[in-house]
C-alpha cells in the first residue's frame, strides 16, 4: 500500500514538480511520471475547484473595463471565505497515488537541499 495524500497536498506536490520537467535525466523522468499520476488523481478535484471559482469568483476585466469571461478569487475577494469553506472538504479528501520514487543518491549534486526538502516524498533511502 502506498502513502496517502490529501488533494491539497497533491496540488502542492504537483506545483513543486513543474521546475523539474525540463530536466533530461532520471529526475526529469520521475517528475514527468509523477506529474501524470498526480494530474490523474486530482482531475475531479480540480474540476470541482474550478466550479467553485466560477460560483464565488469575481469577473476579471481587461484594460478597457470589458469582462474577459474569466473569474478569479483571491484572499481579498469578498467571497473568499465561502469559497474556502466549500473547498475545504474537497481539499481534505485523501488518495494513494502510484508515485515513482528515487533513491536520494540520484539527487545528490543535482538538487539543492531546499528542493530536496520540498520533494522529500519523491525520494527514499536506497
Amino acid at each position: 500500500m502506498g502513502k496517502s495524500f490529501s488533494n491539497a497536498e497533491m496540488e502542492d506536490m504537483l506545483s513543486g514538480l513543474a521546475p523539474l520537467l525540463e530536466r533530461d535525466d532520471i529526475i526529469g523522468y520521475a517528475a514527468a511520471r509523477n506529474t501524470s499520476a498526480l494530474r490523474g488523481e486530482l482531475a475531479e478535484y480540480l474540476k470541482m475547484r474550478e466550479r467553485l471559482i466560477e460560483k464565488h469568483g469575481e469577473d476579471v476585466f481587461d484594460g478597457d473595463g470589458v469582462p474577459t469571461g474569466v473569474k478569479r478569487i483571491g484572499p481579498d475577494s469578498p467571497n473568499a471565505g465561502a469559497f474556502l469553506s466549500d473547498l475545504a472538504p474537497l481539499a481534505a479528501i485523501s488518495h494513494e497515488p502510484r508515485l515513482m520514487r528515487l533513491p536520494y543518491a540520484e539527487a545528490i549534486g543535482k538538487l539543492t537541499g531546499s528542493r530536496l526538502l520540498e520533494l522529500d516524498w519523491m525520494f527514499e533511502e536506497a
